[in-house]
């Protein structure tokens, strides 16, 4: 019995022992004095080397365990794809299958408020203004140039063919609508100043300067060929540019009187039929025919018995240039017709037959046809561009559209199918996301110092939380040592007696 005493005292004191080194890895908390001599083995091991060993554990995991080159091999993991890819397909399934507004869906959320939609009309508007510079509105003029010139550049088929008597016609247009153009009423205003200039010292009358019987030819002309000119008059109201001016000023009459609401009923080109049918009817009867050769014929004869001079000095230049443009317009509208065309076209017809091009006719007509043509485009768009109208068109436009858009489900808006729809954003995400990764991603590790984030999470432990939280992981561990300790320590005791014989 007496020999196993000392195997018992030897374990007991193993176990007291390595209990005690245990405890006193983290007992006691704080360093201890008595009579102002510091106590040997105070405080423990790990609060006296909590900084070091913070700097050790956070270097060991920083470098080994949480290194950039682990974090970005865990963030480009097939698991993170297959993450990104069910997050993609869940949204879009969500957008797709959803039948709220677009408006609703952004409240929800992006907070969006009712208010924000008209900072974000003005927004759209302010750019869309921004953008439509000058050099935005120099190409327009350009791209229309270089396409009607391309047109011009051809050889048109009147060209081909104009030796056929069914191409009369179409060449007799040509030149009809050359001599209805502003080129020409400015051509006729300048002969008509020139002579004016020279008139204007004479006391004759307007009709003792024309030839003789030219008042009377011009109204027994104008008489016989009533039918004639009210055919043009009806042919003029049918071309296209005079329908698209009828146009125009039906929907600015339109716009400027009548209110919006009773503005959207009223379609200018309804209104440009019914004034083209009512015109019509009016023209077919010969009583109307004549009324308005008697007007033709009474406003030139009013006009033939004035005295030069007098009219010249009596009326103000601004007044006369209206008249003259008054006279030029009647001029085209009343004297210059089709047939008189057809009569002068025969005569050149073997001169045009000459020309490779539209270009090469116009140029016969106006060397510098390119340039006014050029010039009367671009001043055209820039009024159009700049003009009130379009930019109220434009903000109206915009609100419309936004109005519309936000009140549809956004499923409605998205034409494609869900599942293209759904692989190409998740290409594009993924794309986005691996970009990221790989330029980005080892600076953001970097900034964010993982090893100086540990140490600073260790150092704000408290030493009884650590204690706690160590012990809690080596709980058996730990007590394995202090049973291992009473084990070595009752062998030893076991042993030493034997060693004494």
């Amino acid at each position: 019995m007496k020999n196993f005493i000392p195997c018992i005292v030897g374990a007991v004191i193993g176990y007291i022992t390595n209990w005690l080194a245990i405890k006193m890895l983290f007992r006691p908390y704080e360093e201890k004095r008595i009579f102002g001599i510091k106590v040997p083995f105070t405080p423990g091991l790990i609060p006296k080397e909590k900084q070091r060993i913070a700097k050790s554990v956070s270097e060991a995991i920083a470098n080994h365990l949480l290194s950039k080159d682990t974090i970005v091999k865990a963030l480009c993991s097939p698991n993170i794809y297959s993450h990104i890819y069910n997050m993609v397909e869940t949204k879009i399934k969500g957008i797709y299958s959803s039948t709220k507004s677009f408006k609703v869906l952004m409240e929800e959320n992006l907070g969006f408020a009712e208010k924000n939609l008209d900072g974000i009309n003005e927004y759209i508007y302010e750019g869309v203004l921004n953008n439509l510079n000058d050099d935005v509105k120099d190409k327009i003029v350009k791209e229309i140039y270089n396409l009607i010139e391309k047109e011009l550049n051809k050889k048109p088929l009147i060209i081909d063919s104009i030796s056929k008597e069914e191409n009369i016609e179409k060449l007799s247009r040509i030149v009809y609508n050359y001599g209805s153009s502003n080129e020409f009423h400015q051509n006729v205003k300048e002969k008509i100043n020139k002579k004016l200039g020279e008139l204007i010292y004479t006391e004759k009358s307007i009709k003792e300067v024309m030839p003789k019987n030219m008042v009377e030819i011009v109204d027994d002309f104008i008489y016989e060929n009533r039918d004639k000119i009210t055919s043009e008059i009806l042919h003029l109201l049918e071309e296209p540019n005079t329908k698209v001016k009828i146009k125009v000023a039906i929907s600015e009459g339109i716009g400027t009187n009548v209110s919006p609401l009773v503005a959207m009923f009223l379609n200018p080109e309804t209104l440009y039929n019914k004034f083209l049918s009512f015109s019509k009817e009016y023209l077919k009867e010969d009583e109307n025919k004549k009324q308005i050769c008697v007007v033709i014929r009474d406003y030139i004869d009013k006009l033939m018995e004035g005295n030069v001079s007098e009219i010249i000095k009596s009326v103000e230049y601004s007044k006369i240039e209206i008249i003259i443009d008054r006279l030029v317009n009647n001029l085209q509208s009343n004297v210059i017709s089709m047939e008189l065309i057809r009569e002068g076209i025969y005569g050149i017809k073997h001169k045009i037959l000459d020309h490779n091009s539209i270009d090469e006719v116009l140029l016969r007509f106006n060397p510098t046809y390119k340039e006014n043509l050029y010039g009367v485009l671009k001043r055209f768009v820039y009024e159009v561009v700049d003009g009130d109208r379009t930019k109220t068109i434009i903000k109206e436009g915009i609100y419309r559209i936004t109005s519309v858009t936000m009140d549809r489900p956004i499923s409605s808006l998205i034409k494609v199918d869900e599942d293209i729809v759904i692989k190409i954003s998740n290409t594009y995400i993924k794309g986005v996301y691996d970009k990221f990764i790989q330029k980005q991603a080892s600076d953001v590790i970097e900034i964010l110092n993982i090893e100086k984030i540990v140490e600073d999470n260790i150092n704000s432990f408290e030493v009884d939380f650590a204690e706690e939280v160590i012990v809690g992981i080596a709980h058996k561990e730990l007590k394995a040592i202090t049973w291992i300790g009473a084990l070595l320590g009752g062998l030893i005791g076991l042993v030493t007696p034997f060693l004494y014989l």
